[in-house]
């Protein structure tokens, strides 16, 4: 729990109260909101910043966003774990109707990330038989 003040810290943030979800994310209460408080091992730090930038630029912006710390990073590094965290609001679904009309949105969303930055492969034959001469 101290690391995770430092970290709220660079976002200009105290905890009132810090609720465990799983060992990579907490439910953190503040005077500013509840915000979802996520560890990432900072070997994929880098790879994540870059998908984000990328999709971004792609023109898909419609994801939940990833808030920037007090020095304009998207990441705070755990002092005492080299970890690195990453805030973003927290989305609460209350009504079994919500929940559903958000699934909906989710695969809707999907799609249209998947057809942004989806490549076109060219594959041989040969390599179709060799593939299925594996399995």
């Amino acid at each position: 729990m101290e690391e995770t003040q430092s970290v709220l810290q660079e976002y200009g943030l105290t905890a009132q109260f810090i609720e465990p979800v799983s060992p990579l994310v907490w439910k953190v209460y503040t005077d500013y909101g509840v915000f979802a408080l996520k560890k990432l091992k900072s070997v994929r730090s880098k790879q994540f910043t870059d998908h984000m930038v990328a999709i971004e630029e792609k023109g898909f912006r419609s994801f939940v966003p990833v808030y920037r710390t007090n020095s304009g990073e998207f990441f705070s590094a755990g002092v005492q774990s080299g970890d690195s965290y990453y805030l973003m609001p927290w989305l609460q679904f209350d009504q079994e109707e919500e929940r559903d009309q958000k699934h909906a949105y989710l695969f809707r969303e999907a799609a249209r990330l998947h057809e942004r930055t989806a490549q076109e492969m060219k594959v041989s034959r040969d390599d179709i038989e060799r593939y299925y001469g594996q399995t």
